[in-house]
């Protein structure tokens, strides 16, 4: 789990999806369930204001009975950002994401966005790691004969 966040954002086909804080819930929506994603990130102009996710419409929309074609993101994101860098390791921010109880870091270098890394995306690369850790075991067992005394 030593293995950096900028080696995830590599392997990573998706744009970097942002709307403007003045986008509609609507819209924000609209554009989250077109691309299948959990949430976008909310930026003025390359400024990082927030991020938008499918709690804070669950949240914040949905169960205050609002209207979503009426009400913009930037009334309802989350402005409070756990960011991180391209260097962090994948252990670290998997235990980033446990702490504070998120699902999205956005990765920052030198104040500019270079990426999103999910839950989903650390929970992969963890899973391909142990995978292929428990075949290297298995061809070692296999190949010596098994554990020997």
């Amino acid at each position: 789990m030593n293995t950096p966040v900028s080696s995830l954002l590599t392997k990573k086909s998706i744009e970097l999806l942002s709307v403007a804080p003045d986008t509609t819930v609507q819209k924000a929506v609209e554009l989250m369930n077109r691309v299948r994603v959990g949430s976008v990130l909310v930026m003025d102009s390359k400024s990082l204001v927030g991020i938008f996710t499918e709690r804070d419409v669950l949240r914040k929309i949905v169960a205050e009975g609002r209207d979503a074609t009426k009400v913009a993101v930037s009334e309802v994101m989350s402005s409070q950002l756990v960011t991180i860098s391209p260097d962090t390791e994948v252990g670290q921010a998997m235990d980033i994401v446990s702490e504070n109880k998120v699902r999205h870091l956005p990765v920052l270098e030198d104040g500019l966005v270079v990426g999103l890394i999910s839950a989903g995306d650390l929970n992969r690369h963890a899973t391909e790691t142990f995978r292929a850790e428990a075949g290297t075991l298995m061809s070692y067992l296999s190949d010596s004969g098994g554990i020997g005394y």
